[in-house]
This record gives C-alpha cells, structure tokens and sequence, in this order.
C-alpha cells in the first residue's frame, strides 16, 4: 500500500483512446515479474479521471493492438 500511496506523486499521463490515466513508480527493489517473465522495478498504477485506481502491477503498462 505504501507504494501506491508514493505513486499519487507521480505525474500522470493519459492513456490513449481512454478516459484513464496511468502512472509509473521506479522502486529500488524487484517487486514482481513483468508480462515477459523478467524481473522489474517497475510498478504502474492505471487510475480513472478522478484518480481512483482501477488496477495495479509489475511492469511498464503495454498498449493492446487492435484486433
């Protein structure tokens, strides 16, 4: 929780084609594995307009391609 709270300081920047907002905290500690099985840092927050979270995890946030 600590971590999310640290990363309300971030800037936010918005996601492309949403309405959500997403942050990115570089911690000094692994804190997980990433979408391609390595070790990260990283920690992204993807929160809606007025800040609320929506979801949080390890790794930088990957834009799905349209399908």
């Amino acid at each position: 929780l600590s971590y999310l709270r640290d990363a309300s300081t971030e800037p936010a920047s918005p996601i492309p084609g949403t309405l959500h907002f997403k942050r990115t905290l570089t911690l000094d500690k692994t804190i997980g594995i990433d979408l391609d099985h390595v070790p990260t840092c990283l920690l992204t927050i993807l929160t809606d307009a007025g800040g609320r979270i929506i979801t949080a995890f390890p790794g930088s946030y990957k834009s799905i391609p349209n399908l």
